[in-house]
């Protein structure tokens, strides 16, 4: 059985507060008493992205966990909550990545605990993605599941606009110029993918509430040229940023900023 103790982003408590916190081998630390969310992610391995509902007042908490693999079963136990010596930056959730490794298409028990409360859940893995089974969400939440991995060539992204109504036809003439480059519309299964969300329509979800523009639209496509050729395309798109910009990802990882050319 190994420790992992991951340090992401989390939350202190005030001097007051570590007064009465429990001490161990690892330091100060407080029970969780909260559910805690999980977030699927892949890249080259299947990756859990954990932290607690209850806010802490600073930046970096981190939750002590220990996990454990075999052939066809997970566990996976939150220990309690480390409360760091020194308090950094603002108020946030306690957390920590759970790297899973690369695991086979089959079914696996996932056995989860926290204290004295135990659930086990399936996790399917198919060539297509991850599902988790849970039905009772009140203390492991599963935040997006079926969690699907992003096929290759994948292109998507959001032309967006900061100051006036949306322009259809400027729009639709970005997504004529990819299609002439070559891009082509294909099917996606459903779900939550790195980046970008599927509904059961098969389109992908506009963004509904976006910090950054006042109106916005959502593309998804699939592109095996040269990306340099998408590139350019999007430099074009500078002479506009004063009003709206256009930001596209890749599959593997390349992230393209009209603005910034």
């Amino acid at each position: 059985m190994k420790r992992i103790l991951l340090v992401a982003f989390v939350s202190a408590f005030t001097l007051g507060a570590m007064a009465s916190c429990n001490r161990g081998d690892l330091g100060a630390y407080v029970d969780i008493d909260s559910t805690i969310d999980i977030r699927l992610s892949h890249q080259k391995t299947l990756q859990f992205y954990c932290q607690t509902e209850q806010i802490y007042p600073y930046g970096n908490y981190s939750i002590d966990i220990e996990n454990q693999q075999t052939s066809n079963s997970i566990d996976i136990s939150f220990k309690r909550v480390i409360v760091p010596n020194i308090g950094m930056g603002r108020e946030s959730p306690a957390s920590a990545i759970i790297d899973l490794g690369t695991l086979s298409n089959g079914v696996y028990n996932l056995n989860l605990s926290v204290g004295e409360t135990a659930r086990t859940v399936e996790l399917t893995v198919s060539s297509d993605g991850y599902t988790v089974n849970i039905e009772d969400s009140s203390i492991f939440n599963f935040t997006n599941t079926p969690f699907n991995k992003t096929p290759e060539h994948t292109i998507w992204g959001t032309m967006g606009w900061y100051y006036e109504q949306e322009t259809s036809t400027q729009f639709e003439a970005f997504i004529n110029a990819l299609i002439n480059l070559g891009a082509e519309e294909r099917a996606y299964i459903p779900g939550y993918y790195i980046g970008f969300t599927i509904d059961e329509n098969g389109d992908i979800v506009q963004p509904s509430d976006n910090p950054v523009y006042w109106f916005a639209r959502s593309f998804i496509l699939n592109y095996s040229g040269n990306i340099a050729n998408v590139e350019q395309l999007i430099g074009q798109y500078t002479d506009y940023k004063s009003y709206m910009s256009v930001r596209l990802y890749t599959d593997k990882g390349e992230d393209f900023l009209s603005w910034i050319y």
